[in-house]
């Protein structure tokens, strides 16, 4: 049931990549009276927590903060949304493969192949940009 424009992954292409994204665990630090959001990685050699993102003192981006803090988390756990979606890759893969199993699945809900999930899994190890 592929539409034959699918993404090829770096599985199928033989090369074992990884995401260049720093690893996690991540963690969120709101700071509800300074009003700034970062997102950290575990500690450091010294203790420290780095953060790979810091926004002090805000950035007058016209957004609510809390609608900032919720971004902040989606970022927080994106390296586990993507982890689970590689993991349920080989079984949704397998599904796709027997067209008619496939297709009582995903009666009704616009979906007809994996290559919008590939796709998101792309753009998220930067393989692709957005609308190509």
């Amino acid at each position: 049931m592929n539409s034959g424009n699918a993404i090829t992954t770096s599985r199928e292409k033989g090369k074992n990549m990884k995401p260049k994204w720093t690893k996690g665990d991540w963690s969120t630090f709101i700071g509800h009276t300074t009003k700034t959001v970062s997102i950290c990685i575990g500690k450091d050699a010294n203790g420290r927590t780095p953060c790979i993102v810091d926004w002090p003192g805000f950035d007058n981006c016209g957004l609510p903060f809390s609608q900032i803090v919720s971004n902040a988390v989606l970022m927080t756990h994106s390296p586990k949304l993507y982890a689970e979606m590689e993991r349920y890759l080989p079984i949704l893969e397998k599904l796709e493969a027997n067209p008619k199993l496939w297709e009582t699945l995903t009666a009704g809900t616009g979906i007809s192949t994996l290559d919008g999930y590939k796709n998101a899994m792309s753009l998220a190890r930067n393989e692709i940009t957005p609308n190509s």
